[in-house]
């Protein structure tokens, strides 16, 4: 068991399945995220939102790049090493849109 002040993240190669509420087929290509899935809490309107984001993200070209944000995100689907997320996406400025994302998150083994 690890000690009180430290705690766990899974890691896990994440799919996003929407482009601004678009699907994307899982046939298609798709770049993948790799990080540590945090979960975490927002204010927005006076409601207490969760949401989920990658911490220690790896971008596939070794640039760094932000991590995107899953809010609200249900569990639709468990199997295998599989998790499917589905929730809200806040688009950037200026249109700050909300539209609807899926994530297909694949747990990795833990680094040695």
């Amino acid at each position: 068991m690890a000690p009180a002040d430290q705690w766990q993240c899974m890691r896990v190669r994440v799919e996003l399945r929407r482009n601004q509420g678009a699907w994307i087929a899982r046939f298609r290509k798709q770049v993948d995220l790799i990080g540590e899935l945090e979960t975490g809490r927002r204010e927005f309107d006076g409601r207490s939102v969760m949401f989920l984001h990658l911490l220690q993200m790896e971008s596939p070209n070794g640039l760094p790049v932000e991590s995107p944000v899953l809010y609200d995100p249900k569990v639709t689907d468990v199997v295998d090493d599989e998790i499917r997320f589905l929730g809200f996406e806040r688009a950037p400025p200026p249109s700050r849109v909300w539209t609807l994302q899926q994530w297909d998150v694949f747990l990795l083994s833990k680094r040695r």
